[in-house]
């Protein structure tokens, strides 16, 4: 239990203390005093920064609102936003992403919906994001075009563009699947989850325009905060610009999904893309370290709201114990 222990401490700590270096060597390269000087300026900034990142919280409150159809009236209004602070919190904080940060979602509306209905919507929500995620960033390459021309820049986000297609696929398939692997025939009890997941999630729509839409426009509002990010460090407001910074802090973060926040992936990104981009290495991390400030902070909101979650939301309901029994 304790090598255990340690060794999942160890998971956690190295790839953090990875992100730290990395963002330590990308900053002393792109100049600590400059940086210094650069974000000194652009705090006061900072409250409309944690308004803009602050905003997606709610709009994905309402895309698992809407996913959950008729089960929402089993859901109460304060804890479905304090699911969603959880699930932002784990999906910035852990390696893993989103996909964890759905996790977390099933875990926390499980008892309220039945486990297989949340786990149908969690993947209904993934697959849509993955969808958007490749939207967003298909516009972001067309930014990217607009600023360099068809270069590396662009190419690697068309690449990115590509393997959230692929990935939106294999969710598909999953879903689609007839009937589930023999391997698993000697756990009776995942099988039969796996099944009871798998007629859910037939039932559920996973590419929904209202969905699609709500998660598009969070994206937006991304797009919104890198925007005002460039302005507050002294690059002027460009739409062109914002675009594809968040197109490149994107694939940034895919590249450094083991590392909590992305740390030191992101900014390294930023820094490699901001000659192309028409920045200078010191603006470039400084919006990266803005952006990791309004997700710490609204992360640290998350972690409160779930420890307001230990009681209301593992107790289940009767209807969804009945729908248990039922699938």
């Amino acid at each position: 239990m304790a090598r255990t222990s340690f060794g999942k401490t160890l998971a956690r700590v190295v790839p953090a203390l990875a992100g730290v270096a990395v963002l330590v060597a990308v900053a002393t390269f792109a100049g600590v005093a400059d940086i210094g000087k650069r974000l000194g300026s652009a705090l006061s900034w900072l409250p409309l920064l944690l308004v803009l990142e602050g905003a997606r919280a709610p709009i994905e409150g309402v895309v698992t609102r809407r996913l959950l159809g008729s089960r929402a009236a089993r859901v109460p209004f304060g804890l479905l936003a304090r699911v969603q602070l959880v699930f932002y919190a784990v999906s910035v904080c852990s390696p893993g992403g989103r996909v964890l940060g759905e996790a977390s979602k099933v875990a926390l509306l499980g008892g309220r919906v039945g486990a297989p209905a949340a786990s149908a919507v969690a993947t209904a929500s993934q697959a849509a994001s993955l969808v958007v995620d490749a939207l967003v960033v298909l516009v972001g390459a067309g930014a990217i075009y607009e600023l360099t021309g068809f270069g590396e820049l662009t190419a690697l986000a068309l690449v990115f563009v590509a393997a959230c297609a692929l990935l939106a696929g294999v969710v598909i398939a999953a879903t689609r699947a007839s009937r589930t692997p023999r391997a698993l025939d000697r756990f009776p009890k995942l099988a039969q989850f796996l099944e009871r997941w798998r007629r859910a999630a037939r039932a559920q729509r996973l590419f929904s325009g209202d969905v699609i839409a709500l998660l598009f426009s969070a994206r937006v509002a991304q797009v919104l905060l890198l925007g005002t990010a460039l302005a507050a460090v002294g690059g002027g407001w460009s739409g062109l610009r914002a675009w594809a910074l968040l197109a490149v802090v994107l694939a940034g973060s895919a590249m450094g999904e083991p590392i909590p926040a992305q740390l030191g992936a992101t900014d390294a990104a930023l820094v490699a893309a901001a000659p192309a981009l028409g920045i200078d290495r010191a603006q470039a991390v400084t919006i990266g370290v803005l952006f990791h400030v309004v997700q710490l902070f609204w992360s640290v909101i998350g972690v409160l709201a779930g420890a307001a979650l230990r009681d209301g939301s593992r107790e289940p309901t009767t209807p969804a114990r009945s729908e248990e029994q039922m699938n």
